[in-house]
């Protein structure tokens, strides 16, 4: 069980946020830190400023304080490919009016072949959706039209979860 406890307070504070719960969100959060520190696994810490800089980016709609997070993280893991701050600072450029710049970086966003969790999959499916509204943005109906397709086929078989109402939503606003 112990090993393991670090995924059930990420499952925990990633349930939380879906019920916009923030206080027990920062609880769980607040856990994962704890533990990081206790095991000595960097990681673990990382994987608790992941799901703090999702919140801001998805939910509180912070994109600056996201950003700061995210370039803190970075700097540690600057081939990150596990922590999805490559998506996250995508979202954060997106919203704050840096379209090409998060174009960039959602490209270097990969879906990892080893996700099979709908929480996990659903967020990494929120990618083509940014690109999509990207690409409407500079003026690229074909390529925003592309993107929104593969977004909503990729959530379409998924739970309701705000992740599939906000590509559904982004897809008919570029079919629009």
């Amino acid at each position: 069980m112990f090993y393991r406890i670090d995924a059930l307070y990420r499952l925990a504070s990633f349930q939380a946020m879906l019920e916009e719960d923030t206080t027990r969100k920062d609880y769980y959060i607040s856990k994962l830190h704890l533990f990081a520190n206790f095991t000595e696994d960097d990681k673990v810490s990382a994987f608790a400023d992941a799901i703090e800089v999702h919140y801001l980016n998805s939910f509180a709609h912070d994109y600056q304080a996201a950003l700061a997070l995210i370039e803190e993280n970075l700097e540690k893991y600057p081939d990150d490919k596990v922590f999805m701050f490559t998506l996250e600072k995508g979202k954060a450029l997106y919203g704050l009016g840096q379209f090409e710049e998060a174009l960039v970086w959602l490209k270097k966003h990969e879906l990892w072949e080893f996700l099979h969790h709908p929480y996990d999959l659903s967020l990494h499916y929120e990618k083509d959706a940014y690109m999509a509204l990207i690409y409407l943005e500079l003026g690229d109906k074909e390529l925003a039209i592309k993107h929104a397709s593969i977004a909503k086929d990729l959530i379409k078989p998924m739970s309701d979860f705000p992740y599939k109402t906000f590509i559904l939503a982004v897809y008919k606003k570029v079919m629009a």
